[in-house]
């Protein structure tokens, strides 16, 4: 290896020591953990159109090369990408901040803790890059994503063709990852605000050519989501010869609508037999204890009481009920899967749609319930005093960020607290919407929570 290699790979002296710590622990989940899969495998490796497309299709392009063994690839390629793609993280992360060694370290060990964290700290105790789900690959392109955009924020890059490279790059990332995680589409829309924000900072650039950028930027954002609706849907129809977007938000929303309803409620759905469905539904999970009103303790215990249920709901009570349902006013049952899932999920959002507006405080009381555990989950664990430590933590940022913003409101560290913690709100106020905030969907946001809060004390130790 020549020095200028030697020099592009590592230019600081801990940057060989984090080399070694990152290659080592990944090349020991490829070698002594098997791949195993989870719950949502089975869909990913039938490219199902209750999944999006991008990992589906990677499976795909394993159980090409290797047939039933692609989970050995698979395992290999999340394991690498791991390796690439936190050391390039790490090491411009560190650049970008101008951190020295302390702070490396601190980096490395934020960067490396969802994988650590995740298998000893969530339920499931999964290996992220050892298993068949999303996460095996979307946090290594997350990191990536982010540190890009945080360098487009800082206009770290040296010139105007560099930026455009920069901004097509985030760009094709948060599309890869809105495409692989719906949650995802929350890089889309930050992206986006981050440019329209550059823009306003312009000040040598006459307003209505600025209001023309801004303008041009959200159309291209419109169009982006569009392109994403598209591939989705034809993607689907390539695969199961239904062109149509992911079908899994409709069930899930009504889980968390029908765990906070009543009996009396069934008034409001127009349809008899979704009516007598909607009432066996409530009743069941009345009997199984599983109910809203069954909840008791502190907010965190309340979530987390819901997150014990939902699955229940959805798998045990809704599906069984609606499908009934749907057999007799379609006709079709579970031999014809794919399309009885594409109706269910259409059935349970016109249920959802019509009983919302019924139960919405019930419903909006809840959906704050499950945030706050989220918000939990984004900067550390929910386990014993953590929870009041996450709390604090957030406090201590947001005052940071006030402190900071009043001395100089261009601070590049403090914009970067503000955008990590806006990423946060979004991808925790989004999950919430309809599903539970687990462990392995939340994580995502920790590392660059702490890495934003380093930089404000690097900032004030040097004022």
């Amino acid at each position: 290896m020549s020095d200028n290699t030697k020099k592009r790979l590592f230019d600081h002296k801990f940057d060989i020591v984090a080399f070694i710590l990152i290659a080592g622990i990944f090349t020991y989940f490829m070698i002594f953990n098997e791949v195993v899969d989870c719950g949502d495998s089975f869909q990913y490796a039938n490219q199902l159109p209750m999944r999006e497309p991008v990992y589906s299709l990677l499976i795909q392009l394993f159980q090409t090369i290797s047939g039933e063994s692609y989970r050995i690839p698979l395992g290999i390629f999340q394991n690498i990408l791991a390796i690439i793609c936190i050391y390039w993280t790490y090491r411009r992360i560190s650049r970008i901040y101008d951190f020295r060694s302390l702070f490396r370290m601190g980096v490395l060990v934020l960067l490396l803790a969802p994988h650590i964290i995740t298998p000893l700290a969530s339920k499931t105790n999964l290996v992220l890059t050892s298993t068949v789900m999303t996460e095996g690959i979307t946090i290594s392109l997350y990191y990536v994503w982010f540190t890009v955009l945080i360098g487009i924020l800082w206009e770290h890059y040296s010139n105007k063709k560099d930026m455009v490279l920069a901004v097509t790059l985030d760009t094709s990332l948060g599309l890869i990852l809105a495409m692989t995680r719906g949650q995802m589409v929350i890089c889309l829309v930050v992206e986006t605000l981050v440019i329209c924000f550059k823009l306003i900072e312009k000040k040598n650039i006459a307003i209505k050519k600025r209001l023309i950028s801004i303008l041009i930027c959200l159309l291209a954002f419109l169009a982006i989501t569009g392109v994403k609706g598209i591939l989705t849907k034809a993607y689907n129809y390539a695969e199961t010869g239904y062109f149509v977007k992911t079908v899994s938000s409709g069930p899930m929303l009504l889980a968390n609508i029908v765990y906070v309803s009543d009996e009396n409620d069934a008034e409001y759905l127009v349809d008899e037999d979704l009516r007598q469905a909607y009432i066996r539904i409530v009743r069941e999970i009345d009997e199984e204890g599983i109910s809203f009103s069954d909840a008791t303790g502190s907010i965190i215990q309340k979530a987390r009481f819901h997150e014990s249920g939902h699955e229940t709901i959805n798998f045990d009570h809704i599906d069984p009920n609606i499908r009934e349902v749907i057999e007799t006013r379609y006709g079709i049952d579970s031999s014809e899967f794919v399309n009885l899932m594409i109706i269910e999920d259409r059935v349970c959002k016109e249920a959802s749609m019509q009983l919302l507006k019924h139960v919405f405080p019930r419903y909006i009381k809840n959906y704050m319930i499950i945030a706050c555990l989220g918000f939990v989950r984004s900067v550390a664990t929910d386990r014993s005093f953590l929870s009041i430590y996450a709390v604090l933590i957030y406090i201590t940022a947001i005052v940071l960020t006030i402190i900071l913003l009043k001395k100089d409101l261009r601070n590049r560290q403090t914009q970067t607290m503000l955008l990590t913690l806006i990423l946060i709100c979004g991808t925790v106020l989004g999950t919430s919407l309809v599903i539970e905030c687990i462990t392995r969907y939340m994580i995502y946001n920790l590392p660059i929570f702490y890495i934003s809060g380093m930089g404000m004390i690097k900032v004030l130790k040097e004022s």
